[in-house]
């Protein structure tokens, strides 16, 4: 649900963990009403063609590793009076964040971005940023 001031109340904040992701995070600060309910999400990309089975220690190694750098950057917003969620998920990165987005009726996607090379023609909008701009349900910001 949109604010009357341009506030959202049900934000996701899809992550990859890099530098950028905080970008995002200060962000919200600017767009997610006080008090509203935010889920910063990460997905490790499942390696196609293998049995995840096979692969499960690994997954929850890489698992472990993301739910502490989430729990790291999310302390400032429950201190700030946000109510914070933090997921991990593992499969295809821009299904699993357009689903989950779906799921949890978000009003906002917030997602930090790179800027875009005209020069790199069509491989320029295949980041997962660009694609689930596209494809969202909702509004998305795309953070710089």
């Amino acid at each position: 649900m949109l604010a009357l001031w341009g506030m959202y109340y049900q934000v996701l904040v899809p992550l990859d963990l890099s530098s950028r992701a905080k970008l995002g995070i200060q962000a919200l600060r600017k767009v997610a009403a006080h008090g509203a309910s935010v889920e910063l999400l990460h997905v490790i990309e499942q390696i196609e063609g293998i049995d995840p089975s096979e692969l499960a220690d690994f997954y929850e190694q890489l698992r472990v590793q993301a739910q502490a750098k989430l729990e790291e950057w999310s302390g400032p917003l429950g201190d700030d009076g946000y109510h914070v969620r933090i997921t991990v998920l593992v499969g295809s990165r821009v299904p699993a964040i357009l689903r989950h987005a779906e799921e949890q009726a978000c009003d906002l996607l917030l997602l930090p971005s790179h800027a875009l090379d005209p020069s790199a023609g069509k491989q320029a909008f295949g980041s997962v940023s660009h694609r689930v701009a596209l494809l969202a349900h909702c509004p998305v910001l795309l953070v710089r």
